[in-house]
């Protein structure tokens, strides 16, 4: 049934009918994808010990499945990556569950092909076997393949630590040493509000002992925040008074010394509204220090707000994690508060700068970031902070190549400047923050402001 009969159905059987069987469709193409995915690696596996083993100056072959599955050139993985609109660190993954399944995984692989198991069942399962030896990898197949469509994550979790028992007992002691290093603290930063009062959670696993000290520090800040004439919760003053504590905290003074005693521990000072005292070791450390807090912020302004005009939004790098975020101006106070707060130049991203040599100055480097917050490599999205600046037209030590300028830069995240300098792709600047690349098999894609497309359309390809 072809969708566009779907308005010509009157009756809730039909309807249903008509899912089940775009539900097929889709499972079907799904599964044609694996295998295609599996004979691309194929096709594109070195040949021989030199091929596999590659080099910084040309193609090099990709470990993307455990071990006994083929490599794969990763020159062919970004090819595919671009041309399935996927990153390629996505196409990594996608190509080594497939080819974990298929070489590794049989008997899963086997009803995978045969219908049997859901693709998206079976790559779940390939995605946690890829650091067993193969001899493990095959026990656990033996498992999980007769309910490999209906397993669980717990179930495959206890299927998989057997395993690592069983075949990679070094792995499972060392599991086993990692988990007495349980202590951690979390510190989310995902759920900030944009633009809003901002919050993130905190949570973690701490000692006894610090938890202890760490609860009485909060109920004595929040008692002396209620004193000062606060009218917050008692919840809200708790949270404020760990932020407290993290502003003033920050140096440990180690005393190991008992004046002429010889040795033993020193004897804080003063009291609890002096300062704080925790055991380190078998020494004392004093906690109470003067607010060193440091704020370094990447704040994004159109030119009316720089004068004043707008809606008071700016968007602000950096500080926040991984993405950027949309903040008020009062936000931007609130952060900066009490805090040692250095300002930069401000910087015209629409001006064009230059440096005399191969390095980009600080101010081009921080306006060619500006104008492209990740690398500019179609479907990439890493941090361009992080990225290599490109010359889009080749430096030359003699003059005669692109110079650094505004025009002539772009961030390249390592796998892209590599994938441009060695592996054959190409791209130009159409204007600021808009790039044509070409692939090495001529596919062409738009990477702009909005995101990356495929400028060519699918190519004819035999029917199945």
């Amino acid at each position: 049934m072809k969708a566009e009969q779907l308005e010509d159905l009157d009756t809730s059987g039909e309807v249903l009918d008509f899912v089940r069987a775009r539900r097929a469709a889709a499972a079907e193409a799904d599964r044609d994808e694996m295998v295609a995915a599996v004979k691309y690696c194929g096709i594109n596996t070195p040949t021989t010990d030199t091929e596999a083993a590659g080099h910084w100056f040309g193609d090099r072959s990709c470990a993307l499945a455990g071990e006994g599955a083929p490599q794969v050139s990763e020159s062919a993985v970004i090819e595919y990556a671009a041309a399935l609109g996927r990153s390629t660190e996505s196409a990594k993954r996608y190509l080594g569950e497939c080819l974990e399944l298929a070489h590794r995984l049989r008997k899963t692989w086997t009803r995978v092909r045969a219908g049997e198991v859901p693709g998206w069942a079976a790559r779940r399962i390939a995605s946690q076997t890829m650091k067993l030896p193969q001899s493990g990898a095959a026990w656990v197949d033996g498992q999980v393949a007769p309910a490999a469509g209906r397993i669980g994550p717990t179930a495959l979790d206890r299927i998989l630590n057997e395993a690592i028992t069983r075949f990679d007992p070094e792995e499972a002691e060392q599991r086993r040493l990692d988990g007495l290093e349980g202590r951690r603290v979390d510190i989310d930063l995902d759920d900030l509000i944009d633009g809003q009062v901002c919050h993130a959670r905190v949570h973690g696993v701490i000692d006894a002992a610090d938890a202890l000290d760490l609860q009485e520090a909060l109920t004595t800040l929040a008692a002396q925040y209620r004193e000062l004439g606060s009218l917050e919760s008692l919840n809200v003053r708790r949270a404020k008074a760990l932020g407290e504590l993290a502003r003033t905290q920050l140096t440990l003074t180690l005393d190991d010394s008992d004046g002429d005693s010889g040795g033993g521990l020193a004897t804080p000072p003063g009291n609890g509204a002096q300062g704080r005292w925790s055991s380190v070791g078998e020494g004392r450390a004093d906690v109470s220090r003067p607010p060193t807090r440091r704020v370094v912020l990447h704040v994004h302004l159109s030119a009316d707000a720089v004068q004043g005009y707008g809606d008071g939004i700016a968007r602000v790098e950096t500080m926040l994690g991984k993405r950027d975020r949309l903040v008020t101006f009062e936000q931007l106070t609130e952060w900066c508060e009490g805090a040692q707060v250095t300002v930069q130049p401000v910087l015209d991203l629409h001006e064009t700068l230059m440096s005399t040599g191969y390095q980009p100055a600080g101010r081009l480097r921080e306006q060619v970031v500006g104008n492209n917050p990740t690398c500019v490599f179609p479907f990439c999205h890493r941090r361009a902070r992080t990225s290599d600046l490109d010359h889009i037209e080749p430096w030359r030590d003699d003059g005669g190549g692109g110079e650094t300028t505004t025009e002539n830069l772009a961030p390249l995240c390592r796998t892209h400047h590599r994938a441009k300098t060695h592996l054959g792709w190409t791209y130009t600047m159409l204007i600021p923050g808009e790039y044509l690349w070409t692939s090495p098999q001529g596919r062409t894609y738009h990477r702009g402001p909005d995101g990356s497309s495929p400028l060519d359309p699918p190519r004819d390809t035999p029917s199945p």
